[in-house]
């Protein structure tokens, strides 16, 4: 009886794990298309790039902090059209006269299968050619893909005041 008892709790608390897993990345599914429909609000433009694209990242928040050495870090999902492919997080390290803090939400849209599948193979850093574009009424018409990718910001919310040099590395890891 006491085995039984001891199998019964013990099932009960794997599948307790589990449901709490599914729930976490199902917030994180929800959260980045609802930082989505917040870019589309802004834009309608956006909605192109969607179309358009192999791919998109949405990172609803991202934090950066500095003084003089600065960092950011933030968290995302894959999709490839309307499906949620993986989790994505996104890490930055500067350098220079620098001081602040701010949060902010980044949308990347690949332009091609193999941009994409640079960034699922954890190959894609933000080159010093990218750059990004605020997202707001009328500025996705006007913005085209730099080396295979368009990427956009919203959300600002801070203050920073930066001079600095340094990159933004990804990772990716497949649902």
């Amino acid at each position: 009886m006491k085995r039984i008892d001891c199998i019964r709790g013990l099932t009960f608390a794997v599948l307790a794990v589990f449901a709490l897993y599914a729930n976490a990345e199902t917030d994180e599914i929800a959260q980045a298309r609802q930082a989505l429909a917040s870019f589309q609000e802004q834009d309608s433009g956006i909605a192109e790039f969607v179309n358009k694209s192999a791919g998109y990242v949405v990172f609803p928040m991202i934090e950066k902090g500095a003084i003089v050495v600065g960092g950011a870090h933030g968290k995302g999902v894959l999709f490839e059209g309307d499906t949620a492919v993986g989790a994505a997080t996104v890490s930055q390290a500067t350098v220079g006269l620098q001081i602040g803090a701010q949060v902010y939400s980044q949308l990347m849209f690949f332009q091609t299968q193999d941009n994409l599948n640079a960034f699922k193979e954890n190959k894609w850093a933000w080159q010093g050619e990218a750059t990004a574009v605020a997202a707001k009424s009328g500025v996705a018409k006007n913005t085209d893909f730099k080396n295979g990718v368009a990427i956009f910001i919203t959300d600002q919310k801070g203050a920073m005041a930066s001079l600095a040099a340094g990159g933004q590395k990804f990772t990716y890891t497949p649902y």
